[in-house]
């Protein structure tokens, strides 16, 4: 199908760093990182979990790389649409208004079934 769940780290231009949760198009929950900041040269770590059949939890957490795991999700939103089991992967996106050089890189991807 058209429809898919994205977990997004949104680094803001502030040095803010937020997750952003989504169906498709739609924005399920956006939650701002206490505590997390971001510049140039940063790397983090974004784990993700997806779970359930007609009703799906999307759950995500985010840390920079040197500092400790969070010990429990820092986003987790509940969506009744239940999109069925599909593909995995990365997107990356950066805005048009973003000036200046950008480098993203991912390494050590691994997708896992949980059941």
């Amino acid at each position: 199908g058209s429809d898919a769940y994205m977990v997004l780290a949104w680094l803001r231009g502030n040095g803010d760093v937020w997750l952003v949760l989504q169906r498709g198009g739609a924005v399920l929950q956006t939650t701002p990182l206490s505590g997390v900041s971001w510049e140039a040269g940063d790397s983090f770590t974004l784990q993700t979990q997806v779970t359930g059949e007609s009703s799906t939890t999307i759950s995500a957490k985010l840390w920079k790389a040197g500092s400790q795991e969070p010990a429990s999700w820092q986003s987790e939103v509940e969506d009744s649409a239940g999109l069925p089991a599909g593909g995995v992967g990365v997107y990356a996106y950066r805005s048009g208004s973003a000036d200046g050089a950008g480098l993203i890189s991912v390494d050590n991807f691994q997708a896992e079934d949980l059941g």
